[in-house]
């Protein structure tokens, strides 16, 4: 019985399988083994259609086990089946592994395009993107498109893929729309002078056109947006960075 049961495990290795040709994935009886596997997966949760599940579908592989007799095996992203192609019964699952960093990267790009209206015809710019195991995190900003778009609201989007879950763990954004067209009172050289009047020393290490709000978009105005990195007394650490915001249209500080 041990023996037996011994031959049983060793042959489930792929090196005991007998491969056979792939039989044609809508033929009557590998539907009724996919659709065993959707039925499988959603008595597990799995929130897919079927028609989606279908579709995530390798193959199959049509096998032959020494003891379980012929098989269905199914691959891709929802892991590994096996289907006995006589009772159409799961009797193997192998989980997908984690996802990796550039299936990560496409899992954002298809969710964005999905989620956010217009994403792939509007202008967002992705300005940061990091791992914090076990999540792959990607930062997006909305940007100008020039020459109509002088200034722009810069929507935000935030989106932290789980790698080992293999889909999108949370995501955030903003939807704020105002866009300027016309160029603006104060001008870039104006507000630099202005700058470096009060920071000597110091460095500009950004500047740049945006539109601005602070009650959820009842109100805008137009800001150059500055980012000022100031210069230390002596030995001592450098100052804090300074972010100054200026109405564009005025030259008055925007606190």
């Amino acid at each position: 019985m041990i023996v037996s049961y011994l031959v049983l495990i060793l042959c489930l290795m792929p090196g005991c399988l007998m491969a056979d040709s792939s039989k044609d994935s809508q033929a009557p009886d590998v539907i009724t083994a996919k659709t065993r596997v959707y039925e499988f997966l959603k008595a597990e949760g799995e929130s897919r259609t079927r028609d989606e599940v279908f579709d995530l579908l390798l193959g199959p592989d049509s096998i032959t086990h020494p003891n379980l007799g012929p098989i269905f095996k199914f691959t891709g992203s929802l892991g590994e089946f096996w289907v006995s192609a006589d009772r159409f019964t799961v009797i193997n699952y192998n989980r997908p592994g984690p996802l990796k960093i550039s299936e990560a990267k496409q899992v954002v790009k298809a969710f964005l395009a999905n989620h956010i209206q217009n994403f792939e015809q509007r202008n967002f710019v992705q300005v940061d993107s990091y791992v914090e195991d076990p999540l792959w995190k990607e930062e997006w900003r909305e940007k100008s498109q020039p020459p109509n778009e002088l200034a722009i609201f810069e929507n935000w989007v935030s989106i932290a893929v789980h790698l080992e879950a293999r889909q999108v763990k949370n995501f955030n954004c903003s939807d704020l729309r105002h866009v300027r067209t016309l160029p603006p009172k104060v001008t870039e050289t104006e507000v630099r002078q202005e700058l470096l009047g009060e920071f000597p020393e110091g460095t500009i290490e950004e500047l740049r056109l945006m539109e601005h709000t602070g009650d959820g978009g009842k109100t805008w105005v137009t800001i150059w947006h500055a980012v000022v990195q100031p210069v230390g007394d002596g030995d001592d650490d450098a100052p804090p960075r300074q972010i100054i915001s200026v109405n564009a249209d005025t030259g008055e500080r925007v606190p």
